[in-house]
Formats: C-alpha cells, sequence, structure tokens
C-alpha cells in the first residue's frame, strides 16, 4: 500500500471546505486523472512525484482546479518556497490504525519528534507579532520513516511519522 499526498499548486487556491487530501492506494495517481477534496470543485492531477525508502513509496501528486490555466511558478507555489528555503521538508502524523492526525511543513528538513502540539486560541498581538498558545495532543512520536525524492522534487525529504497514544498532564485545579 502507498501513500498519496494531493497537494494544490498554490494553497491560497482551496475552498475553506477543501481539505488536505492525503490517503493509502494501492496504485499511484495518474496524471490527468481528478479528485475532489471535500468540495463541489474536481481538481485534476497535473503531476507525480515519487519518494522512496527501502521497502515502500510516498507519491505527491501535485493538482490544480480542473478547467483553470495552469500558473507560472510565483511566491505562493511550492517550487518557489523550496527556492527560498532548500531543505524543506513535508510531514505527515499517523495514528496506529494509519489514520491521519495531521501534517506539516519543516523549512529545515528535520523530522518533528516529541509530543504533538497545535495552536491554540485566536492569538495574542505582541511586538513581534501574532503569538499563539502551544496547546499538547495526547500522541507524541515512536518511529519515523523517510522517503527520499527520486528525481528532482518539491521537497527534500517526506516524513511519515508513527505515533502512539500518551495521557495529557491533568490540570491543576484552584
Amino acid at each position: 500500500m502507498n501513500l498519496t499526498i494531493f497537494q494544490p499548486l498554490i494553497n491560497e487556491q482551496r475552498h475553506q471546505q477543501e481539505q488536505q487530501n492525503i490517503q493509502w492506494d494501492l496504485a499511484p495517481p495518474e496524471v490527468g486523472s481528478l479528485i475532489t477534496t471535500g468540495g463541489d470543485r474536481r481538481w485534476q492531477v497535473f503531476a507525480v512525484e515519487e519518494y522512496k525508502s527501502e521497502n515502500c513509496s510516498v507519491y505527491l501528486a501535485h493538482i490544480h482546479p480542473e478547467g483553470e490555466p495552469l500558473p507560472v511558478p510565483t511566491v505562493g507555489t511550492i517550487q518557489a518556497l523550496r527556492q527560498f528555503s532548500p531543505y524543506l521538508s513535508f510531514y505527515i502524523h499517523v495514528a496506529p490504525d494509519d489514520s491521519f492526525l495531521g501534517h506539516g511543513w519543516r523549512m529545515n528538513g528535520d523530522a518533528p519528534i516529541g509530543q504533538l502540539l497545535t495552536h491554540g486560541g485566536s492569538g495574542v498581538e505582541t511586538e513581534d507579532g501574532i503569538k499563539f498558545e502551544n496547546v499538547y495532543l495526547p500522541w507524541v512520536v515512536d518511529l519515523i520513516d523517510t522517503y527520499k525524492p527520486v528525481g528532482e522534487a518539491s521537497y527534500t525529504t517526506i516524513h511519515l511519522c508513527h505515533c502512539l497514544p500518551v495521557a495529557l498532564p491533568e490540570m491543576a485545579v484552584a
């Protein structure tokens, strides 16, 4: 079974109800095939990158709204981001049942380790910009599979981070 990440060429093209689409597949996606990402629009696969480990592959399928012209690489594209950050990597957190817990990007190429966290609340305005409170999630990274690109690619690596559940500390009650 292979993992496929369907990623818009420009992230801002997604509507609010459309989600990042990551799924387990028996075969890699084909250029020209159509998918949906949770909304009414269909997206067309226009390029597929392969990333390999010792015994399996991860595929990154670049998608674009069906019928719209492909944009040239601009500031918002993955290719432009890779030029700005040459060590850019992508990671996916999965639970023991292979369900997806989350994903993200790392500018330094490293895999995330330790307990998963997210940014909670609406943020507080400070002199240095908006600061968010870190909220720990009940998962910790246990094992990391690293996939390297076959040929020219958007990311230096894709990290599949296998996570285990952990108990969260109870909040002190005053």
